[in-house]
């Protein structure tokens, strides 16, 4: 993915995955459109914590192609980094005030666009081309999202519908018919993330 231009050359994870589950070949079933998920390896590199990475992923391995097919990527702000907003938390968690940064740029390039984004992936899955589609969120928020526009900034996807955890649903030509891939931008206290691939973060 760093190959293509998708992720920055220093997006970095650092000694051996710290996890690594073979999972079977599955039908997602309707609420995955259909996609048959093909047998693979989740493989986990762990962020933060008393080693201090700034870097963690989850990726699935496709055993067959050798591709990433679903990638959660996850960055920790750097220390000058200013937060974008602040919550409280509970309680049961201790208390105390949260911070929520958006250090994107940590993972991609900042000037990266939907389509840009797509492009790319495109190219890593070897298919021709793509569509953004309508977003159909029926389990949860029994919502119709519209497709953006291409040219919005990768990095503004988490200002679309921020409540309610919108996630950009895309079509590749070449791929399983009728079952859309996705991108959604994760942001939670003390790092940011995005997804990439045949899964969402809702469900």
């Amino acid at each position: 993915m760093e190959g293509v231009g998708l992720l920055l050359q220093d997006f970095t994870l650092e000694g051996e995955a710290d996890d690594i589950c073979e999972m079977s070949e599955r039908d997602g079933g309707d609420y995955w459109f259909g996609r048959i998920f093909p047998h693979c390896y989740s493989v986990r590199w762990y962020f933060g914590g008393e080693e201090g990475h700034k870097y963690g992923c989850v990726l699935n391995v496709d055993t067959q192609s050798g591709k990433i097919t679903a990638a959660t990527l996850y960055a920790v702000p750097d220390a000058d980094d200013e937060p974008v907003r602040e919550t409280q938390a509970s309680l049961e968690n201790g208390g105390g005030t949260l911070y929520i940064y958006d250090n994107y740029d940590d993972i991609f390039p900042a000037d990266m666009t939907v389509d840009r984004c797509c492009s790319l992936l495109a190219e890593y899955w070897g298919f021709s081309g793509y569509t953004l589609g309508d977003t159909e969120e029926n389990f949860y928020y029994h919502e119709h999202w519209a497709a953006v526009n291409g040219s919005t900034l990768l990095r503004d996807l988490g200002k679309v519908n921020a409540d309610q955890n919108y996630y950009l649903t895309v079509y590749f030509d070449g791929d399983q018919a009728g079952a859309p891939m996705y991108i959604q931008l994760l942001d939670f206290p003390g790092h940011t993330g995005i997804m990439l691939g045949t899964n969402h973060g809702i469900g």
